[in-house]
């Protein structure tokens, strides 16, 4: 599954679950939004690629930049792991780099 395939899959679910209805453009807006780094991901959800660089949050707050490692850790740093359980709620691709001005 693509990544546009999840989007649209969670889309639905969204909506079934609110019981709200949207205009067809309103999923291209929040794909948009999506694809530019302002949404963040539940991790119960989906996983980010393994080793990928990523934005991730703790159930207290605190954001970290680093990624998902093969053995179900999440890493920043060069040292610190942890464990992946209850304590990482979410994360978010990085926002692309500037374009050249």
């Amino acid at each position: 599954m693509d990544l546009r395939d999840w989007f649209e899959q969670w889309w639905h679910k969204k909506i079934e679950s609110e019981h709200t209805e949207f205009h067809p453009n309103d999923m291209e807006s929040w794909y948009d939004k999506f694809l530019s780094g302002d949404c963040w991901i539940p991790v119960e959800e989906r996983l980010p690629d393994v080793d990928k660089s990523v934005l991730f949050v703790d159930k207290d707050g605190a954001r970290y930049l680093g990624y998902h490692g093969e053995h179900g850790f999440w890493c920043h740093g060069h040292e610190d792991c942890f464990q992946i359980d209850d304590s990482i709620t979410h994360w978010m691709p990085l926002p692309s780099p500037p374009k050249a001005v």
